[in-house]
């Protein structure tokens, strides 16, 4: 299953992309109760994080905005509650991963910021910086990929 990351597309446009999929995993897990894992996103706390340091929290306590603006993180908070949902009415078992910003600022190493530019030139979509301000989160797959298998062989 993929995903659209896609900060500026509203929930409407992201809706059939993102949140769709997550439905029809859940169908073919009912059956026979095989756990999900889904990979989800901080930002549908919006900067209110903290909360996520006190271990498992339920999205369904930080709806999104419904006027359709934060479509990404609107389409994944609607995949938890799917997922969390599922879990209480169908018995299907789930685990979610949010990435969080850093706590502390860490400066890239060069080679994630190449690997960075290197698959931005080849879809053609590198951003254009100029007259930005700020910081650009990024997490080493190797991180993420050790937890995701972490989850799974707990799982």
């Amino acid at each position: 299953m993929g995903a659209a990351r896609s900060f500026w597309d509203s929930y409407h446009v992201l809706r059939s992309i993102n949140v769709a999929p997550t439905s029809d995993l859940v169908k073919l897990a009912a059956p026979r109760r095989v756990p999900i894992h889904y990979i989800s996103t901080a930002s549908l706390f919006g900067g209110a994080t903290a909360a996520l340091d006190a271990g498992a929290v339920s999205a369904a306590a930080h709806p999104p905005p419904t006027d359709g603006s934060s479509g990404y993180a609107a389409t994944r908070w609607a995949s938890e509650r799917i997922l969390e949902r599922s879990a209480a009415d169908l018995g299907v078992p789930s685990s979610i991963y949010r990435f969080c910003p850093a706590k502390t600022r860490q400066d890239a190493p060069r080679a994630l910021l190449d690997e960075f530019t290197h698959y931005g030139n080849i879809i053609h979509a590198t951003p254009d910086l100029s007259g930005w301000s700020g910081r650009l989160d990024m997490f080493p797959r190797s991180a993420d990929s050790a937890m995701a298998l972490r989850g799974l062989a707990q799982s």
